[in-house]
């Protein structure tokens, strides 16, 4: 598998993630114990995770090895933030296994370019 494929799958995963928070965040926030908040920003948070997911699947169309390595490099960058957000006491634990998912799509993408 292609780290262009690797990336291109974690964008099509980011497009339903963002599809689900932006229309049902319930779904997505409940099974974690997370709360769900009555106001808009998990919409608003849906709609920015959906356009991340479109950079994602379109940048990886060019198979251009900077960016592919850019998008480990900002995976990485979510769970240390998150980690830290939990630290901080500014989140609930269960915030991590978002950027677990992060991570480990990371990890995929960096092992296939390394091939």
């Amino acid at each position: 598998m292609t780290a262009a494929t690797t990336v291109r799958a974690f964008g099509a995963y980011l497009w339903v993630l963002g599809t689900l928070l932006l229309l049902f965040p319930s779904l997505v926030l409940s099974p974690f114990g997370l709360p769900v908040p009555d106001d808009v920003w998990i919409r608003v948070v849906g709609v920015l995770v959906i356009n991340i997911g479109s950079y994602y699947w379109f940048g990886a169309r060019d198979d251009q090895p900077r960016f592919l390595m850019a998008t480990v490099y900002a995976r990485i960058f979510v769970l240390a933030a998150f980690i830290g957000f939990v630290f901080a006491k500014l989140a609930p634990a269960m915030l991590i296994a978002f950027g677990v998912v992060d991570f480990i799509g990371a990890l995929w993408t960096w092992f296939a370019l390394r091939r």
